[in-house]
């Protein structure tokens, strides 16, 4: 490989590091819909405090570790909005698995057909990625994981701290 090729590459990666988001930075604006076909947009958000659990198909598996900690603690202060990556799913099977995800979740959960929310937070595959944004559409902390007792515990404070400001 000569010289140029590893400076194109290594500008390319860092090109690609300043498009994924990063705490202090604002949230990214959509306009996906539910599994129901119901459209949701992230200005209708603004001036809440938010809390987006993200979750392909695997990490999805994770989601109830974190929910069912945080939502009865937050439910009055953060709103909740979950995500699904749903970028591998091929064009002929979008309304099978939309039907999956109405027989499965009664709380709306928006799908990403492209994936741009997943690349944007930058999220791993297989574990749920969870950010809290604040009122003003800043991104204050994001952590992937499982949901574990020291995930939470670290996500807890972070909205705590935000939240009595």
């Amino acid at each position: 490989m000569n010289k140029n090729s590893i400076i194109k590459i290594v500008l390319l990666c860092s090109s690609y590091i300043l498009i994924a988001a990063s705490i202090g930075s604002k949230s990214l604006n959509y306009v996906l819909e539910d599994q129901y076909g119901n459209e949701h947009k992230s200005i209708n958000n603004q001036g809440k405090r938010q809390l987006l659990i993200l979750a392909d198909r695997s990490g999805s598996e994770f989601t109830s570790n974190w929910t069912k900690v945080l939502e009865p603690l937050y439910r009055h202060t953060v709103e909740f909005v979950a995500f699904a990556d749903v970028s591998s799913v091929p064009g002929f099977l979008k309304g099978f698995i939309r039907g999956k995800f109405k027989d499965a979740y009664s709380n709306p959960i928006l799908m990403d057909w492209e994936g741009k929310l997943f690349e944007y937070y930058n999220c791993p595959e297989g574990i749920p990625t969870i950010v809290f944004i604040d009122n003003k559409g800043i991104i204050r902390y994001k952590i992937s994981g499982k949901g574990t007792n020291s995930e939470l515990q670290m996500l807890k404070e972070a909205i705590n701290q935000h939240i009595s400001k």
